[in-house]
């Protein structure tokens, strides 16, 4: 005959036990599962918050760009230039000015503490740089 099973301690014992367990290792997966889409929550907001910075500098470097080109002594320049201005006669203050200028921006517009123009550069409608440019390490161009 078949032995009678007897319920003990130890067998409700061993069975809340079991029950325990399997609730602390469905509790760490869970938790596990939780750390991972908030870790990818925080590098998504990450990437975000680094996009929109990159986004602010760029768009503070169009800036200066629309402030180099509507700059008063660039208008000058071309001004002198579209009326048949020689260098002799004025064209080359008009690029030491500009040189200034461009010089002046350079040393202000700094991120961290570092320069963030290496160089700047003037070019014609042609694409081609003035005659007696000077370049960013003061070098004259002809």
């Amino acid at each position: 005959m078949i032995a009678r099973v007897k319920f003990g301690w130890p067998l409700v014992g061993a069975v809340l036990f079991g029950l325990y367990a399997s609730a602390l290792l469905w509790n760490g997966f869970r938790s596990d599962d939780q750390l991972r889409a908030e870790a990818n929550a925080r590098l998504v907001a990450d990437s975000a918050q680094r996009a929109a910075t990159i986004g602010d500098f760029v768009s503070e470097r169009r800036n200066d760009v629309a402030d180099f080109s509507d700059s008063h002594e660039v208008a000058n320049y071309l001004v002198n230039k579209a009326l048949g201005m020689s260098p002799l006669y004025g064209l080359n203050a008009n690029l030491d000015a500009i040189d200034e200028m461009f010089r002046r921006k350079m040393a202000q517009t700094t991120a961290r503490g570092e320069p963030v123009y290496a160089r700047v550069a003037l070019f014609d409608e042609t694409g081609a740089a003035p005659k007696r440019w000077r370049s960013w390490s003061g070098e004259i161009t002809t």
